[in-house]
């Protein structure tokens, strides 16, 4: 390369300059992306730590749950890798609108969970809320603030079938498998989520199956995945995450705006 700086010395004197200050860019701008995605690298691994993250987990319809309760155990029980399993309700909300302050709807497949009800893996962690928690307050991940620009007490509307709810934001989580673009969870106090499983129906009562392995995470996923194909008609709703995917998500975020989703800490 210096061979090739010198020649071109000779050749032409701005030639060569140009040629010079183009690659100093180019090695800072290198430099600099290393730098933040080593950055990254760090304060994602600090707040799958923080939240207790489940390395691996499914969502799926309660009734399978219900119905494939024993296997779901025998599973576990069967993969030597699998640290610890925790099962949470929740609901999934397929092809639903929601809308905050003046924003436009966004539909797609969202998922509420009963935040009174919480484990101890892959707890969701608060970092800004209201001084005063409303009495329909949910709590919503940062990263509806980041990229749809939801803000603290903004009324959140949700639109599903013929009916709809509002709610006042009145704090955002952090999470790691559910807290990105690709996979978002809201919660809800027990009450409110109880109310909203009544208005869903059933066909949205959900689990969340969530694991720690000490072995290599996409095997578990396949493994769990084929099982599940064995023990369904394929009819069935079914969603994964895993914490190589949710950094992969987080981590593609950087070339998109000038930070990541991750919020600031409170």
């Amino acid at each position: 390369m210096f061979l090739l700086i010198r020649s071109n010395i000779k050749k032409s004197g701005k030639t060569s300059i140009a040629f010079f200050l183009l690659l100093m860019a180019t090695m800072l701008l290198s430099y600099t992306g290393s730098q933040m995605t080593e950055g990254f690298r760090r304060l994602y691994q600090e707040k799958a730590a923080e939240t207790n993250s489940a390395d691996f987990a499914a969502v799926l319809p309660r009734g399978f749950c219900e119905e494939y309760g024993e296997e779901i155990e025998g599973f576990q029980k069967a993969d030597e890798e699998i640290l610890t399993m925790e099962i949470a309700d929740a609901l999934l909300l397929r092809s639903m609108d929601i809308q905050a302050g003046t924003g436009e709807p966004i539909n797609g497949s969202w998922m509420f969970r009963n935040a009174d009800k919480q484990g101890t893996l892959s707890c969701p962690q608060m970092v800004e809320r209201l001084e005063q928690v409303p009495e329909n307050g949910i709590y919503v991940p940062y990263v509806c603030r980041t990229f749809f620009g939801f803000e603290l007490g903004d009324v959140f509307h949700i639109s599903f079938g013929e009916w709809q709810d509002s709610y006042i934001i009145a704090g955002f989580t952090e999470d790691v498998l559910f807290g990105s673009r690709s996979n978002i969870a809201f919660d809800l106090p027990e009450e409110a989520f109880r109310s909203l499983q009544e208005k869903a129906g059933t066909d949205c009562d959900a689990e969340i199956i969530m694991m720690k392995t000490e072995g290599d995470v996409n095997g578990l996923s396949n493994r769990f995945t084929e099982f599940v194909a064995g023990k369904s008609d394929g009819d069935i709703f079914y969603n994964t995450s895993d914490i190589e995917y949710a950094e992969n998500s987080r981590s593609n975020n950087l070339t998109q705006t000038s930070h990541t989703d991750w919020c600031a800490e409170p």
